[in-house]
């Protein structure tokens, strides 16, 4: 499913000019949408960036603190707009790409049986996604990343489901309940906003 993804991307996107020198950008885990989009965005250096992984986007932010340095956030997420009107970063608007997400999915360990108030793992901005998910009577539990919900729900105490993508549940054995909503998201670089001497 992945690689029929990664085809039906817009690969005829062009960013306006690659950025020269060493970078280093801050990145989630291999198998989420962010690890996925850092790899398209390696397109916009000379040489390929230093690749840094965080547990969060709000760790990303934290330890970007260079003007070479970049943390990349979806438009979808709530830091994205504090960092918009924060003086203290700068983003790289001409850098912005659209990126089609894997589909989510709502997952469930093998051995869960349904239960009232079953644990749903999830991030809390896709929490809507599966809010009528076993008659809206699920209980979410919130985690930073679709790979944490996957690993989350793959413990044997943990909860039964999770919203996770399709790389989660191959990965941590889950079972696929139904597929939610497909969405692209734009990307959105930042930096610490730099001195005259180091703009790009």
């Amino acid at each position: 499913m992945a690689d029929a993804l990664v085809l039906r991307h817009d690969t005829t996107w062009k960013f306006p000019r690659q950025l020269s020198g060493k970078w280093r950008v801050m990145t989630l885990e291999p198998g989420t949408c962010c690890y996925r989009a850092v790899s398209f965005f390696g397109r916009a250096f000379q040489e390929p960036p230093e690749l840094v992984l965080v547990s969060s986007f709000p760790d990303g932010i934290q330890k970007a603190r260079g003007a070479r340095e970049i943390v990349l956030l979806p438009h979808v997420h709530e830091t994205s707009s504090a960092l918009t009107t924060d003086a203290e970063w700068d983003q790289l608007v001409d850098w912005t790409f659209p990126y089609e997400n894997p589909p989510l999915v709502l997952a469930r360990r093998a051995d869960a049986t349904a239960s009232p108030n079953a644990q749903c793992a999830a991030i809390e901005r896709l929490i809507p996604l599966a809010a009528d998910a076993e008659g809206g009577n699920l209980q979410f539990e919130v985690v930073q990343t679709t790979q944490e919900a996957a690993r989350a729900c793959a413990s044997p105490y943990g909860p039964q489901f999770c919203i996770t993508n399709q790389h989660g549940a191959d990965h941590y054995g889950l079972d696929v309940l139904r597929v939610l909503k497909h969405m692209t998201i734009w990307w959105m670089p930042f930096r610490h906003a730099p001195t005259e001497e180091e703009h790009v």
